[in-house]
């Protein structure tokens, strides 16, 4: 299992970092770019809690293969070295707190 903040797992798993379209980890969806008065940046939405769930055979398979069409990943020549150890790259990774829920909400 690998503990690590949210851009850092994105770092290790060479995945679309946090602000993506494509940014969960859990499952396949594309999120809302909404913008709101008042705010800097726009932020993204993901609205659907019943997507589809992102399965560790699923996605080595899918990082693997040349149709990444949803985006999640960086690219075929920036794949992580845990794809060479077949390490689980959903369920190994644990998604922490702060940036999920404490920083959104502070901010």
């Amino acid at each position: 299992v690998v503990i690590a903040d949210t851009p850092m797992r994105s770092f290790l798993k060479r995945i679309i970092g946090h602000s993506g379209y494509w940014s969960c980890e859990r499952c396949i969806q594309k999120g809302l770019r909404l913008t709101f008065p008042g705010y800097k940046k726009p932020v993204i939405q993901l609205s659907d809690v019943n997507a589809p769930r992102r399965i560790d055979s699923e996605f080595l398979n899918y990082i693997k293969g040349d149709d990444t069409e949803d985006n999640h990943v960086n690219g075929l020549h920036d794949l992580s070295p845990f794809i060479d150890l077949d390490f689980p790259m959903i369920s190994g990774f644990i998604i922490d707190p702060m940036h999920t829920m404490w920083a959104g909400a502070l901010e």
